[in-house]
């Protein structure tokens, strides 16, 4: 309803009216864009994942096998719902809303 009622000019002015930072990758500088804020923002959003990994108590309660499913599934889940998340954000919060509260959103 917001999007209809907005006519997408909230996502426009995030996308278009900003001045991202260049990003360093490989010894090489990647002019910023959105595009690269939202890969690298999600990118480093999945590193936040591995720490199911670690759970050493949570592992050894489960079966054989059981683990890597429930790892999967989960990789899964996050994969589909940050971006889905990330997008609905950026097409719905000013970006000086996003970046004033930049530790909860």
């Amino acid at each position: 309803w917001f999007l209809a009622v907005d006519g997408g000019g909230t996502a426009w002015a995030n996308w278009e009216g900003r001045e991202y930072p260049d990003v360093l990758v490989g010894g090489q500088v990647l002019a910023g864009s959105a595009g690269t804020a939202l890969f690298f923002g999600l990118s480093a959003a999945m590193l936040g994942v591995s720490g199911f990994e670690s759970a050493a108590q949570y592992v050894q309660e489960q079966k054989p096998g059981v683990f890597v499913k429930c790892l999967r599934n989960m990789w899964v889940f996050v994969a589909v719902f940050n971006p889905l998340i990330s997008a609905l954000s950026f097409c719905t919060l000013p970006m000086e809303d996003i970046q004033r509260e930049a530790d909860h959103v």
